[in-house]
């Protein structure tokens, strides 16, 4: 091949990859919108945490999925929204901090234990504990004793408590294999689908296991805090 036919074609070759790259970087959401996507999507009802509509549930199920996939970029963006976002999210990125179980969140997630909002702490909590077992300490016990939200005073002892390994791989996994459209199919007066659900411990529990025994009372956390 002549030497300018090669460097034409290389040139080429390099315009071409240019143009991929920047179509694939445009196609791999941020942390920031990914924030941003769900701050749009969640619009609570009035004097309430959680909207009515489904598509906002989904949209912050997908967020989840989206910043577990981002891995490690994810945290410094929520860290930062976990301390200086408004009250829906400082939620959110308290929640997304217990699926990334990164260490670098530390500092922050000590720092939400005194969040005016209960559900801050509460999440908290839940993405320290997703270090091992908390050693007791006098601001543990403070939280665990004396907080005004029973919730988060559970929370708080179950992971002083706690005699299990955490295991947020696990997690991650569970959470990316979810299909979001599963999301609403408990339909008002239809017999609800079959689930199963882990507890703290890592014991299964199956609906159908359970269909014409006994009644089951399924109580989300994030609606009782």
């Amino acid at each position: 091949m002549e030497l300018p036919h090669t460097i034409g074609a290389l040139s080429l070759f390099v315009v071409l990859a240019t143009e991929i790259n920047a179509q694939s970087d445009d196609s791999v959401p941020t942390p920031q919108t990914v924030l941003e996507g769900f701050q749009k999507a969640w619009q609570p009802s009035k004097g309430s945490l959680r909207p009515l509509k489904d598509e906002a549930w989904k949209v912050r199920f997908q967020s989840f999925q989206q910043l577990v996939r981002l891995g490690e970029k994810a945290t410094p963006a929520l860290t930062v929204a976990l301390i200086e976002g408004d009250t829906d999210t400082r939620v959110f990125a308290a929640q997304a901090l217990t699926f990334r179980a990164d260490r670098a969140s530390q500092p922050a997630l000590t720092k939400a234990l005194q969040d005016k909002h209960p559900a801050v702490r509460l999440y908290a909590i839940d993405a320290l504990s997703m270090f091992g077992r908390l050693k007791i300490t006098d601001a543990y016990q403070q939280l665990r004793d004396k907080d005004g939200n029973r919730d988060v005073r559970s929370h708080m002892s179950f992971a002083l408590e706690r005699d299990d390994e955490p295991q947020p791989e696990a997690i991650r996994k569970l959470l990316l294999d979810y299909d979001v459209a599963d999301l609403d199919s408990a339909k008002i007066g239809k017999s609800a689908p079959d689930f199963t659900l882990s507890d703290p411990k890592g014991q299964k529990h199956q609906l159908s296991d359970w269909r014409g025994k006994k009644t089951v009372v399924l109580i989300f956390i994030y609606g009782d805090t």
